[in-house]
């Protein structure tokens, strides 16, 4: 991956998952070409908020939710936040955090984690 916007551009290795080798792969299959389509954010922006106006979504939606999506699944799994500031190429991990959006059901599941973790202390204690 390139980044355009840095004042020197670098090479940086990311793992794809499974599933993200064969978009790429449906990719080449459909268009002919390795890789997808580099568009401008405004165009991106444009088509999503046109996508969100057809199916009635009425988040707003922008080029960067693919990371910000990205981000918050990957913490929901159990991702380390250090992991996740070198995938997405964040110097600072205030600026991954403001990537990741904790809801309700994370909140949840990490408190049954502790619940879980007490049940054994306590059957190791009896």
């Amino acid at each position: 991956m390139q980044k355009t916007y840095d004042k020197k551009l670098k090479e940086m290795m990311l793992p794809l998952t499974k599933e993200a080798i064969s978009y790429l792969e449906d990719s080449r299959l459909e268009e002919g070409c390795v890789g997808f389509h580099s568009y401008a954010d405004q165009y991106s922006n444009r088509t999503l908020k046109a996508i969100a106006k057809e199916l009635e979504i009425e988040t707003d939606l922008h080029h960067h939710i693919g990371r910000e999506t990205f981000a918050t699944e990957f913490i929901r799994r159990g991702g380390k936040i250090e992991v996740l500031q070198t995938l997405l190429d964040h110097g600072k991990i205030s600026t991954t955090l403001k990537y990741v959006h904790v809801d309700d059901d994370m909140k949840c599941e990490a408190i049954r984690m502790l619940d879980d973790q007490n049940e054994v202390r306590m059957a190791v204690v009896a």
